[in-house]
Formats: C-alpha cells, structure tokens, sequence
C-alpha cells in the first residue's frame, strides 16, 4: 500500500503569510447564500466551518475534509495489521527457546557426540566415521586406568540422565502457549541463551499487563525484573488511597505521590491526579479493544497468557482493586476493530496501536461535536 500525505512548512509570523488566506471579500461572497438560507451570520459561518472554502491561494479544507481524513487514517491502519499474529508471533519465540534448549541439551549429553544428529560435520548415525568416533572415545576414557575410566562413565552417565529427563519434559509440554509457558517457568535451563530469550518473553508479557494500567512503563518492568515488587505493591496501594479519597470527595495529596513514585512514570509524568486517572482509563480501554478485536478462542489464550503474569498474587489482588476504584470514577469502555490486513506486529505494538486508534475515534466525536453546537474549544488542538 502507498500511503500519500500531505506535506507542511512553518515559519514564524511575518506579514506576508497573510496572502495565503482568503480576504474578507472572498469569505463574504461565499458567505452570501449561507446568510440568504439561514437568515443569521452564525448559522452561516457554521455551514462554512464545515464545508471549508476556496481562496486564491487554494482550497482551505473544513470539518467534513478531516472528519474523512480521520476515516481514512483509521481504515489505513485496519487494512495493514493482522491481530491474530500477536499469539503467532508469541508461538515462534517459544519454538525458538525449545530449539536452543534441545540443541543445549545435545551438547550435555556425551551419548549424542558433539554436535547432533544431522547437524553441518556431523557423521550419520550408524556410519562407519560414527562407529569409529564412538570406538576412540571408549579406548580413550579407559587408556589411564579403570578409576579414570569409570568417572568419566560416571559423569557421561549423569550428565545423560540429566539431559534425558529434560527432554522428556520438554516433549510433554502442552500444546498451547500458555501451557508451555506455565510449565516453562518451573523448568531448569541449562542452555543460558534459550533461558535469557525466555525471561525476554516473559518480560513482554509483564510489559502488556503494566501497559493495560500505566504509560511509559519500561523503569516499572525493570523494577519488576530485578525482584523489586514491594516498590509496585507499594505504589499501586498509595495510588488506590487516592482513588479512595477523590471518590469521598476529598482532596488527595497528588503531589507528595508524586515525590515518592515520578520516577516510575517515565520522562513525562502526569502533571495532576486527573491526568493520571485519564491515563489509566486510556489503557484500560485500551487492552479491553485488543481483547475485543481477538477471535474468541485467541481472546481465551492471550487471557490465560496474561493472567497473574505479574508473579506476585498480592500486586495482582491491588490492581484489580485499582481497577475497580477507575471503574466508578469513569468506566472505560472498549471497541472492537475488524483488521484485515497482513502485517504482523508483536503485543506491545498491538496495545499502542489501539491507542492510536482510540485517539482518533476521539477527536473524530470531537469534531463531530463541533459540526452540532460550533464550539471548537473543546477540540483537543494537539491531537488535530
């Protein structure tokens, strides 16, 4: 798809931009036959916020021009995007920290040979190279003695066994990435790459289940990633006191919060209590579009997948807590988009672009307001 956009050049003021916008001339006479229908210059110039109008300079697009640019920016990102490769994509990077355990636990196992079974240099197996390799290895490990044979049997043996064991766990793992996870997280790696590709994964996850409740999360997973969940216990339970407050009608003390917790809310945190409780509401909203636009099978894995991810049932006990005080305040509600795009994009791309598309379904009420009452103060500028 070939996306073309508009470009702009800013300057600052200096009298001459003013021959870029119509004069007073022009926007009369194409107010002429608003004010002839209408009867009143504010019902005119109304029409005219919403139609735009042609100038010398060119065209000056009104509400109807962004309302369908706002369409088109939607659609342009429904069209691109498969949701369904979330899980797909959480599939391939557990296939890929089996693989490297498997291939860790071939090289453990001496009864294997150094490399495995059609791996590049490695002999088939039962060939005459094989036959040969596995001769010299016996006469070499009794060559010294018995005693020194019969360690490095000893040892051969173990570390077989381990291997073994291993492998048989690995081939009873459930067949749904939830299962393996689950089952994963108990399981010794004893290939340190697959280990460090997995604890990735699993701060993704973690990562999707702060983001459903925060922005700008990444000094909080760290914490969490470094055993530091009293910090987050601590903040979650200091921020839900606040809720409690605001909803008794109380004025709660937003900035000694801050003093102690900012740093956890990235470069720019929020400047006032509501700004945070609007924050929160975004995401929350947020996560309940993805889970919407899911399938309802993978609505059901991504679930599981994200279900006590946390690791710790007291933090997870007070963000529901949390969850219910934002309930009340404002109740975040989710949409279901249909993508039909082929694009893969991983779940923390998947949660930002739901964002996206929240802000655009916003302003686009927005500007809808204003076609009804005029009122263009209530459009968010930044956002336009």
């Amino acid at each position: 798809m070939i996306l073309r956009s508009q470009r702009y050049r800013y300057s600052r003021w200096d009298g001459s931009q003013v021959d870029a916008f119509p004069d007073a001339d022009t926007i009369m006479e194409q107010l002429a036959d608003d004010l002839m229908q209408f009867g009143d210059l504010r019902s005119a110039l109304r029409s005219l916020l919403q139609r735009g109008l042609d100038g010398d300079g060119g065209p000056m697009g009104g509400l109807r021009d962004l309302l369908r640019q706002l369409r088109q920016q939607r659609r342009e990102r429904l069209d691109r995007f498969d949701l369904s490769s979330i899980l797909d994509g959480i599939a391939e990077q557990l296939d890929e920290v089996l693989a490297l355990e498997r291939a860790g636990l071939d090289r453990l196992d001496p009864r294997t040979g150094d490399a495995p079974a059609g791996a590049p240099g490695a002999p088939e197996a039962g060939s005459p190279e094989a036959a040969s390799g596995k001769r010299a290895a016996s006469e070499g490990a009794s060559a010294d003695g018995g005693a020194p044979g019969k360690a490095d049997d000893f040892a051969s043996n173990l570390m077989g066994d381990i291997a073994g064991r291993n492998r048989a766990f690995l081939d009873g793992l459930p067949e749904d990435a939830p299962g393996r996870i689950q089952a994963l997280q108990d399981y010794e790696f004893v290939e340190p790459e697959a280990q460090r590709r997995f604890e990735e994964l699993l701060d993704e996850l973690r990562q999707a289940v702060t983001k459903s409740f925060f922005k700008d999360v990444e000094k909080m997973i760290r914490e969490l990633s470094d055993g530091d969940i009293q910090r987050m216990k601590d903040m979650v339970r200091d921020l839900d006191e606040l809720l409690v407050q605001r909803i008794a009608g109380e004025e709660p003390d937003f900035d000694g919060f801050m003093e102690k917790y900012g740093d956890m809310f990235g470069e720019n945190p929020p400047k006032s209590l509501d700004e945070l409780i609007q924050q929160m509401q975004s995401q929350m909203a947020a996560m309940q579009s993805l889970m919407m636009s899911l399938p309802t099978s993978q609505f059901e894995q991504l679930q599981q997948l994200l279900s006590d991810r946390l690791g710790d049932a007291e933090l997870d006990s007070e963000l529901r807590r949390l969850m219910q005080k934002l309930d009340f305040l404002d109740p975040a509600g989710g949409q279901r988009y249909r993508f039909s795009g082929d694009e893969s994009l991983d779940l923390n791309a998947a949660m930002d672009l739901m964002g996206q598309l929240q802000d655009l379904d916003s302003l686009e009420q927005q500007l809808r307001s204003v076609q009804d009452d005029g009122d263009l103060d209530q459009v968010d500028a930044d956002k336009l």
